[in-house]
C-alpha cells in the first residue's frame, strides 16, 4: 500500500474515522479490519487504469473483503449485484460465467474495485455514511484523475464523484442491484476498454478464471 502514502488523509482524515469505532460495536464492522484498505495493497497507484467505483461493503457477514462488489472465493451463493455484474460480463465480453465472485484478478491488473465507503454495521447498508471515507474517496479520485485512467461510475452514489474525475473518461451506469433498472446492456467493460485505447492505454484483460 505505500504507493497510496501520499494521501492526506493518513494523517487527517484516518484519525477521525478510528475515533468513531472507539464507542464499541466494533465486533459488527463489516469487513474484518485487516481488509479494509485491501484494493489499495492489490492495486498499485501507478497501476491503475479503471476505477469501478460503487457504494459500500456487502451487509452479509463473510462476504466483503475489501474489494467493490468482490466476495469470498467460498461464496456459493452470489449477492444480486454481484449476480448482475458477472451476467454483463457474459454479455459484454462473451466470456463464460467465472468459478466464483472473487474479483481479485481484476484488481491485480490494474482495475481498483473501490467503495465510496469502505465499512459499515453488519446489516445495516449506508451506516457509515459521513464518518470520514468519503474523504479518502475524494482524494483518491482526484489523484488518479491527473493520470490516464478510465472511471466507472456504477449507481448514484459513485456518480456523486462525476465532477472529481476532471477531463479523465467516465463511465456512468445505473448500480447493477435488482432494485435498479438499466445496467443489463449498459456493456461497460467494454466501454471502459475502448476509453483506455482512446487514451493509449493497453485495455484491461477482463476475463476470470
Amino acid at each position: 500500500m505505500d504507493t497510496w502514502n501520499f494521501l492526506k488523509f493518513w494523517s487527517s482524515g484516518y484519525p477521525s474515522v478510528l475515533k468513531v469505532f472507539e464507542y464499541g460495536g466494533y465486533d459488527k464492522i463489516l469487513p474484518r479490519e485487516e481488509n479494509w484498505f485491501k484494493a489499495l495493497e492489490l492495486t498499485p497507484f501507478d497501476k491503475v487504469k479503471v476505477v469501478v467505483l460503487g457504494q459500500d461493503p456487502y451487509p452479509t457477514k463473510g462476504m466483503a473483503h475489501g474489494l467493490a462488489f468482490s466476495v469470498q472465493p467460498h461464496i456459493k451463493t452470489l449477492p444480486p449485484s454481484l449476480r448482475n455484474i458477472l451476467k454483463e460480463y457474459q454479455s459484454d465480453l462473451g466470456y463464460p460465467q467465472p468459478r466464483s465472485g472473487d474479483l481479485r484478478e481484476w484488481a491485480e491488473r490494474g482495475v481498483l474495485l473501490w467503495n465510496t465507503i469502505l465499512t459499515l454495521e453488519e446489516g445495516k447498508p449506508l451506516s457509515h455514511a459521513g464518518i470520514g471515507w468519503e474523504k479518502l474517496t475524494y482524494e483518491i479520485i482526484k489523484a488518479l484523475a491527473e493520470r490516464k485512467v478510465a472511471f466507472l461510475l456504477m449507481g448514484r452514489k459513485a456518480q456523486e464523484y462525476a465532477a472529481a474525475c476532471g477531463d479523465s473518461p467516465v463511465i456512468a451506469v445505473p448500480h447493477p442491484s435488482p432494485l435498479s433498472k438499466g445496467f443489463s446492456g449498459s456493456k461497460p467493460f467494454s466501454q471502459a476498454n475502448k476509453e483506455l485505447e482512446k487514451l493509449g492505454v493497453e485495455p484491461v484483460n477482463w476475463r476470470l478464471s
